[in-house]
């Protein structure tokens, strides 16, 4: 695939991404995700921030900061309250904050340090920092949320079922992916108090992170990977998500990272369209019921997603592995030009079509990313 074609499906991921763009902020997808939800925000942002629509993305923080609980926790999403009643009768909803994931059983934890990292990277990336000065307070608050999820006091965050992006799964106790971003959320906020003059706090918070960073170190890496989760025990799932972020946000050391990319190789994680989710499949009991009786049970638990396809190949850039990066990249324009849209997620290299869900096309979260991982490969300037 010549690099004309790549730059063909990046123009269509832009163009989906920015169709996205609303008063509110930048919304998740077109049809029953149509509201701003805080991780699709904040990941499809990281494309905005690289083609300089800062704006945008203050907009959308501005509307997160402002929904923040009264203890800190940013929300879920900001849209309609109940998600089924969006997906099942078409119902909007009058633009209210939602704080526990839709099943009702856990608060969402991840939406708090991606909030911070976003706005870290927009203010410093701007220069904006008479706003970072306005949403400092609120950034401390929520990062002092992320640490009132440490029950334990060891650093790491503890979280409950279906707490994280990968809804669908009854992950609980220390999440990798979470606390991947509770580290790197450390790193940003320390970066933007030295910015601001604050040496206390950049001196705190870039100790703290330092702190969380062996202790994953300690707990979560195997030899060859780091695994999914610790609850009362080690989980040894390998998740795309977090060993991708470990790459990317400097958890991982750069022979960690090869390891982590040899493991995906021998077990046929890559595919073109993007990447597994994980490695091995989870057992059933790990799946929410209600997505193994309407066979959804794989959504999060082998599917392949185009925004895992996305870090995979920044983190594969990372590591100097760069020939892998481009074709990563390539594999995925062709995904994108092939169905002409940007999707959600995939199965048998095809946008999923199922009785009782079909993949979110326009989707704000996979557009971003892949606008992100075009400039961070190199493969449009």
């Amino acid at each position: 695939m010549a690099r004309d074609d790549v730059k063909r499906a990046y123009d269509m991921a832009l163009i989906t991404l920015r169709n996205r763009y609303d008063v509110k902020g930048i919304l998740a997808g077109k049809n029953h995700f149509s509201d701003l939800w805080a991780r699709d925000c904040c990941f499809a942002a990281m494309g905005s921030l690289s083609i300089g629509d800062s704006d945008i993305v203050e907009r959308s923080l501005n509307t997160l900061f402002s929904n923040i609980s009264s203890d800190g926790q940013v929300p879920l999403r900001v849209g309609q309250k109940h998600f089924m009643l969006k997906y099942l009768f078409k119902m909007q909803g009058n633009n209210q904050p939602r704080y526990t994931e839709d099943k009702n059983v856990s608060l969402s934890v991840d939406n708090n340090p991606l909030s911070i990292i976003v706005a870290s990277r927009c203010y410093l990336g701007s220069s904006n920092l008479g706003r970072a000065k306005k949403n400092y307070p609120i950034m401390k608050q929520i990062i002092d949320w992320q640490f009132s999820q440490d029950k334990d006091n060891d650093g790491l965050i503890e979280e409950g079922f279906y707490a994280g992006w990968a809804d669908s799964l009854k992950k609980h106790g220390n999440v990798f992916y979470t606390n991947v971003l509770h580290y790197k959320s450390l790193v940003e906020m320390s970066k933007l108090a030295e910015a601001l003059g604050n040496d206390d706090d950049s001196k705190l918070y870039g100790d703290l992170s330092e702190s969380v960073r062996v202790r994953i170190q300690e707990k979560f890496w195997n030899g060859n990977y780091f695994i999914d989760w610790i609850d009362s025990r080690k989980r040894e799932f390998f998740s795309t998500d977090g060993n991708m972020l470990a790459i990317i946000f400097g958890v991982a050391d750069q022979k960690q990272g090869k390891q982590i990319m040899s493991f995906v190789r021998e077990n046929k994680l890559n595919q073109k369209e993007g990447v597994r989710t994980n490695f091995p499949v989870y057992p059933d009991h790990h799946v929410y019921p209600l997505f193994r009786l309407i066979n959804m049970k794989d959504y999060h638990n082998g599917m392949v997603w185009l925004w895992l396809g996305g870090i995979y190949a920044i983190a594969l850039s990372t590591l100097g592995l760069k020939e892998e990066a481009e074709e990563t990249i390539k594999n995925i324009s062709t995904q994108i030009i092939k169905y002409n849209e940007v999707y959600e997620v995939y199965e048998d290299g095809k946008p999923v079509n199922r009785l009782f869900y079909k993949s979110e096309d326009g989707f704000a979260w996979t557009s971003g990313i892949f606008v992100w991982a075009c400039h961070e490969v190199g493969m449009i300037s």
